[in-house]
C-alpha cells in the first residue's frame, strides 16, 4: 500500500547553506533541539551528507555537551564514518567554539 501523506505530521526546515556561514548555526541548532525537547527526531542532510549536514549536526553537539568540535565530530564519525566538514566548515566550528567559550 502506497501512503502519499507519509511525512505529514513532519515539520520541515530548510536552510540555504551553500557556504554553511556560522551564522545559520544559532537557527539551526533551535530547531534541532526543539525536536528533540518535543520528543521527536530530527535529520539533518544535505546533498552528499558529507559536509554541511555534518557541521550542521557537530555545532549541535558542541551545544548541548562540554565537548570540543574535535570531540564531537569523532563521535559522528563513529557512527558514519565517511563524514568530514571541509576545511572551511572546520575554521568555523572553531570559530563557533572560541565564541561559546567567550559567552559563557
Amino acid at each position: 500500500m502506497v501512503t502519499w501523506n507519509l511525512f505529514c505530521t513532519c515539520t520541515y526546515k530548510a536552510i540555504c547553506l551553500c557556504l554553511c556561514r556560522s551564522q545559520h548555526f544559532k537557527e539551526s541548532i533551535r530547531f534541532i533541539h526543539e525536536c528533540r525537547l518535543n520528543g521527536g527526531a530530527c535529520l539533518v542532510h544535505c546533498l552528499a551528507g558529507v559536509s554541511r549536514s555534518t557541521t550542521m549536526v557537530v555545532a549541535y553537539l558542541m551545544t548541548v555537551t562540554t565537548y570540543s568540535w574535535e570531540e564531537c565530530l569523532s563521535a559522528v564519525k563513529a557512527v558514519r564514518s565517511f563524514v568530514g566538514p571541509n576545511y572551511g566548515f572546520q575554521q568555523q566550528l572553531q570559530e563557533y567554539q572560541m565564541n561559546q567559550v567567550t559567552e559563557v
